[in-house]
């Protein structure tokens, strides 16, 4: 259980004008500037076991200083406690921008199934958004609440036209959350005719993460080598709303104060 939330950067020095963010939402019970969020809400659900760092660090490599939020979560903690924390992360990450070297513009968040329900919340039902979702496996839709004993809202039903870009991915056959959630929050944003992208790969273990053999270890049931393709084309997607920029300076990790 985490009842303080945690934020750790990887961030690139003297860099020649300021780069875009990512808030990566740390890969808690399985699993952003990018700022990214771990992907529970109770310790005790979906515990896939794999690290976030090897994706902020992925991003960091095509040169998106990265953030990783490890959020409260537990049977006892409400959702808005973790809200709360996402949104204390990007305020910080925004506030400080000029010395972590980014634009407060140009700031998404990636977040993995429970994860990526706070990630979409992040550009549905907050005041200060993010200005891009990745949305991997994401539970979107209330009914999660009800398998998790708390009160989630679906944040398909909070789309409106100030919601920022998305891209989501997802695998036909995933037992764990359906497609349905996918399905129903890209809907959502072409009714209010958002700008989004969706890959929908036909089979895959929820919770592959990158599919790569190196973060899967004796897991080999989460290599995924079709599902791969997930990581290029989301830079690809971030490059094409954010531009592009040239990737200088030195790899550093720091970390931040608990709150």
């Amino acid at each position: 259980l985490l009842k303080k939330m945690e934020q750790a950067g990887y961030v690139e020095r003297r860099r020649r004008r300021e780069q875009s963010s990512l808030v990566a939402e740390a890969l808690g019970i399985r699993g952003r500037a990018l700022t990214a969020t771990e992907g529970k809400y109770i310790a005790a659900w979906l515990d896939m076991g794999f690290a976030l760092e090897p994706i902020a660090l992925a991003y960091l490599a095509e040169g998106f200083n990265a953030f990783i939020l490890r959020y409260s979560a537990g049977a006892d903690v409400p959702w808005e406690r973790s809200y709360e924390d996402a949104q204390a992360a990007l305020r910080y990450v925004r506030e400080n921008a000029r010395e972590l070297h980014i634009d407060p513009d140009r700031i998404g968040v990636i977040g993995f199934s429970a994860g990526g329900h706070l990630a979409s919340a992040m550009g549905t039902i907050a005041e200060d958004k993010v200005n891009a979702m990745i949305l991997g496996y994401p539970c979107i839709l209330k009914e999660v609440g009800k398998r998790l004993k708390k009160q989630i809202p679906g944040t398909n039903q909070f789309v409106s036209a100030e919601t920022p870009p998305a891209f989501l991915f997802a695998t036909s056959d995933d037992a764990v959350v359906p497609i349905r959630h996918s399905l129903r929050f890209a809907a959502a944003m072409a009714e209010k005719k958002r700008y989004f992208e969706m890959h929908i790969y036909p089979t895959g273990e929820h919770g592959f993460s990158l599919g790569r053999a190196a973060e899967a270890g004796t897991n080999q049931a989460m290599v995924n080598p079709d599902a791969q393709a997930w990581f290029p084309a989301s830079v690809r997607f971030l490059r094409h709303i954010f531009g592009d920029f040239p990737v200088r300076g030195e790899r550093a990790a720091c970390d931040f104060p608990e709150r």
